[in-house]
Formats: structure tokens, C-alpha cells, sequence
């Protein structure tokens, strides 16, 4: 009896310590701001790719290495994890597209500011010399996901921005 016992009493341990130690499927997704929100389905490069093709892009001078991140937007290699993108260098239209994964939320934030003090200066330059390119820049911004930053300033935005947040992993 006392065999049965001990054995009935460690299938309920056990079973507790089962049902407790996992993880639901609501709890083990990250939160949207979350460091971890998301897990880039393709390498950023290959996403950047994919959304020149789909929407047809075609003029704009693609960031080379980390030199012209520093160049552009004052972001150092140290807080870069991997990024793709490109800007035109016509002089005439303000089309941009940054994608940056940072090391950690800290270089995530600091990206997020260098992108956000890059809009705002393109901004401010558009609105003296070219109003209709700053009504452009002002329907589009800088965004971040847990580690993933963006600056996607084009006609296309909303196009380009769906293209990147479902291939990224975002949505």
C-alpha cells in the first residue's frame, strides 16, 4: 500500500511540476518591444533586395559597409549587428531606406535617435528648398522593433514598410 502510495503521490508532483515549468504560447511570444521581438526570417540585405524588386526601386545608392552608416547617420560598427539599405543621391527626391539590426536595446536606441536626427534634418531641408518632398518625408518615419530600426522615407512607404516588417518577422 505504502509503494502505491509514494508512486501516486510522485505522478502528482511531477505532473505539477510539468503543468507549471512550461511556457503557454501567448507567454513564450516576446513582446513587441521586447529585445527578442523579432527573429529576421531573411538576412536584412536579402529583405532590401526583395523590396527593390517589388516596388520597383531602382535609383537609390545602396549603404556599402558600416563606413557610410558612420558617414550618414553618425552609427558606429559597434552598434550594428547586421543592415541594408540605400539612399538617392539625384539631389531631387528624398527616397531612403534603412534597415538596422542593433547589437542590444542600448545601440537600438541610440540608432533609433541617429535615424530620427537623419528625418528630421531631411525634414527641415525638404520643407526650404522642396515642399513636395517634405510632404513625402512627413507621411513617413523612423521606427523600431525590439532590436530592429528603420528609416523608410519614400512615395512607397506603406508598401515598402509591409515588405519589411512581414519578411523580417515583424508583424
Amino acid at each position: 500500500m505504502k509503494k502505491i502510495f509514494a508512486a501516486l503521490f510522485a505522478a502528482v508532483i511531477a505532473l505539477c511540476f510539468c503543468s507549471c515549468g512550461g511556457t503557454s504560447e501567448s507567454s513564450a511570444q516576446p513582446s513587441q518591444g521586447s529585445a527578442e521581438a523579432a527573429v529576421s526570417a531573411k538576412p536584412l540585405k536579402e529583405i532590401f533586395e526583395d523590396i527593390k524588386t517589388q516596388v520597383g526601386i531602382e535609383n537609390l545608392t545602396e549603404l556599402s559597409n558600416v563606413r557610410t552608416l558612420d558617414r550618414y547617420y553618425g552609427i558606429t560598427e559597434d552598434k550594428v549587428s547586421e543592415f541594408a539599405g540605400g539612399n538617392n543621391s539625384s539631389g531631387v527626391s528624398q527616397e531612403e531606406i534603412v534597415l538596422i539590426k542593433a547589437v542590444d536595446d542600448n545601440a537600438a536606441a541610440e540608432v533609433e535617435a541617429s535615424l530620427n536626427d537623419r528625418y528630421n534634418s531631411k525634414l527641415e531641408q525638404s520643407r526650404n528648398y522642396n515642399p513636395e518632398q517634405a510632404a513625402i518625408i512627413e507621411k513617413c518615419k523612423v521606427q523600431r522593433d525590439g532590436l530592429y530600426v528603420s528609416m523608410i522615407v519614400s512615395e512607397n512607404a506603406d508598401r515598402i514598410t509591409d515588405i519589411y516588417r512581414t519578411e523580417a518577422g515583424l508583424k
